[in-house]
């Protein structure tokens, strides 16, 4: 499979960068595709049906972090979802994200 990085800067603007071929070492270039008020701390996975998920744990000043998710639009799309979808503000501090791989009954 391929890589795909995410990250973002000081400003808080999101990127990401997909590697094409491994082989050659051939990559997307850094791209834009999102912003974040707050300083977060991103972690990437897949989907069920194969989309990349990236997770954002928002950091507040006053500690009431939250964590939001968006998608990739498709399978390999170099578009994603353009709004976030708030899963909790609950007071969060780090977060895992893990597929569950068990097979289905």
């Amino acid at each position: 499979g391929d890589i795909v990085l995410v990250a973002a800067d000081q400003q808080h603007f999101l990127q990401f960068n997909a590697q094409w071929d491994a082989y050659t070492q051939n990559w997307s270039g850094w791209r834009d595709f999102g912003a974040s008020l707050r300083s977060t701390r991103l972690t990437l996975n897949y989907n069920a049906d194969g989309r990349l998920a990236l997770f954002s744990l928002a950091l507040m000043p006053d500690g009431t972090n939250g964590l939001w998710t968006i998608n990739q639009m498709g399978v390999d799309s170099s578009e994603w979802e353009y709004n976030w979808t708030s899963l909790t503000d609950n007071n969060l501090k780090q977060i895992v994200v893990v597929r569950d791989l068990t097979p289905p009954v």
